[in-house]
């Protein structure tokens, strides 16, 4: 597939996966465009254009889409009709919270935790963000599973903002370096930091992976997983190639694409896998899933994932 962009894209698997969402980003003075896609056949179902948007993603309640954009909050149906445009100013990257009744806003310096029905602010949370000299990389929040908790990276930090006290206190779980958050697993289990370091959470612990050198790069966000967290998507130092790995197993057992990969995406039943492989260029694979036994001093079963390209579109303008 095939986007006019100038940087990196957003991109989403609607909940049935059937649909891929892609919205490039902002030129100035053009605004963005957000594309839905057929997963299958690649074909173009709609567009929403002029759109300054900042990110968007789907609600774990209801599958709705919501955009958030530089002056508002927009919410579209499964039909891809818009149903709620709440004005909102303070847009930022986008997280739900499980049950879907909140959404996290955030920036480098800032969080914002908004109602979905009508983005009335319940809490503002402050980052820093420099140190003297030193500008720190924030990143990515995730809820807990009861949505009382926001955890993320505070400045060099790790760890939760207590959201059912009004200060909304943070309380440090480790130090992990001033490298941005990319992504969590749901559960919360592991997190990943840019560029593709896997942290075990629950030991507060570096996961070594078998066959993966660690590196840092500021420059895009590489990181996707399957909808159950057993499986995450990083890229490897030097060619940015993507690495399907089992965190539980610290292997790597997929390693078959060999294209340089920046956004990233899995679909939530697990059967595709899209990517960014160039200014504008998207690809979308077919993934399956096999598992076979291996024999070493412990045996045990590893899952091996094969891609396979879907049949390719003409440029799509």
């Amino acid at each position: 597939l095939w986007i006019k962009m100038g940087g990196y894209p957003v991109m989403a698997f609607s909940p049935d996966s059937k649909v891929l969402v892609l919205g490039s980003e902002i030129l100035e003075p053009v605004k963005g465009a957000i594309r839905f896609f057929e997963v299958e056949t690649g074909k173009q179902l709609d567009s929403i254009t002029k759109i300054s948007f900042i990110d968007f993603g789907f609600s774990p309640s209801d599958g709705n889409l919501y955009i958030v954009t530089t002056t508002s909050i927009d919410v579209y149906d499964k039909q891809r009709m818009l149903v709620r445009r709440m004005p909102y100013t303070k847009g930022g990257l986008l997280s739900f919270s499980p049950d879907g009744k909140y959404l996290a806003l955030y920036g480098e310096s800032s969080i914002s935790i908004v109602k979905s029905d009508n983005a009335e602010v319940v809490h503002q949370i402050t980052r820093p963000t420099e140190f003297q000299t030193k500008s720190y990389f924030n990143g990515r929040v995730n809820f807990n599973s009861d949505g009382t908790l926001l955890y993320g990276k505070n400045a060099e930090d790790f760890g939760s903002w207590d959201l059912t006290k009004a200060n909304t206190p943070f309380v440090r779980k480790m130090t992990i370096g001033n490298r941005a958050v990319i992504g969590f697993t749901p559960d919360n289990r592991y997190m990943v930091q840019q560029s593709n370091y896997i942290w075990d959470l629950t030991t507060k612990t570096q996961v070594q992976i078998e066959g993966l050198e660690s590196y840092t790069n500021q420059l895009g966000s590489s990181f996707a997983l399957t909808q159950s967290g057993t499986h995450i998507v990083v890229t490897q130092k030097g060619t940015r190639f993507p690495l399907f790995i089992n965190p539980y197993q610290k292997k790597i057992v997929n390693a078959d694409i060999n294209y340089y990969a920046v956004a990233m995406a899995i679909s939530p039943d697990s059967s595709y896998f899209a990517y960014q492989y160039g200014n504008g260029r998207i690809h979308v694979h077919r993934i399956s899933w096999q598992t076979t036994q291996i024999s070493d001093d412990k045996e045990y079963l590893r899952p091996h994932i094969y891609v396979t390209p879907l049949p390719s579109r003409d440029s799509i303008t």
